[in-house]
């Protein structure tokens, strides 16, 4: 439980983090929104502590919209180019969100070598940038070597990866998963 509590506690830091609710953006995106395909349920515009600007715009399902287009109506109306959206469905809601795109891209480079004994490196990695701009690289010593330490370095990884992409905090998927393995 008490990797639920801090799952939580940093989920309320991140609302907090969100620093200048911008109603007046929200009310341009609602038009666009509404001339492109259907009013929407509600739509939300705030810039966070780096002052990238976050859209979320909330719809009913089965509404057809071209998202390309929308981003490009966005970006010059807003002034601020968007990454490609992230969509989410629950039940008959759909939410799609917009992020600011970085300032700087980032470029990954790896190699892995296994011993003269296995042919299977026992280590694992996954990389990847978050829409918020945030990049991360998760590397799983495999505890050992061959299939085994691949099979349990490659699931540790996988793990991360989603509650990352989930939207969890690092302190608490570092103790879920540390639980988890033990």
């Amino acid at each position: 439980l008490s990797v639920v509590a801090q799952m939580l506690w940093e989920v309320s830091e991140e609302i907090s983090a969100i620093e200048a609710p911008a109603p007046d953006d929200a009310q341009m995106v609602r038009s666009i929104f509404t001339e492109l395909a259907v009013e929407p349920q509600s739509v939300f515009c705030a810039v966070n502590q780096f002052d990238r600007m976050e859209v979320e715009i909330y719809t009913l399902a089965g509404v057809q919209i071209d998202l390309e287009e929308l981003r490009a109506y966005l970006k010059t109306a807003l002034k601020r180019d968007f990454a490609a959206p992230s969509v989410s469905k629950i039940s008959n809601r759909v939410r799609i969100s917009f992020y600011e795109t970085a300032a700087f891209t980032l470029e990954y480079g790896i190699r892995q070598a296994t011993n003269q004994r296995d042919t299977v490196c026992g280590d694992s990695y996954e990389h990847f940038l978050d829409n918020k701009g945030n990049a991360y690289f998760i590397l799983s010593d495999g505890m050992g070597s061959g299939k085994r330490a691949a099979l349990d370095s490659t699931m540790t990884c996988g793990i991360i990866l989603k509650l990352i992409k989930a939207g969890l905090g690092m302190d608490s998927i570092l103790k879920f998963v540390n639980s988890s393995l033990q």
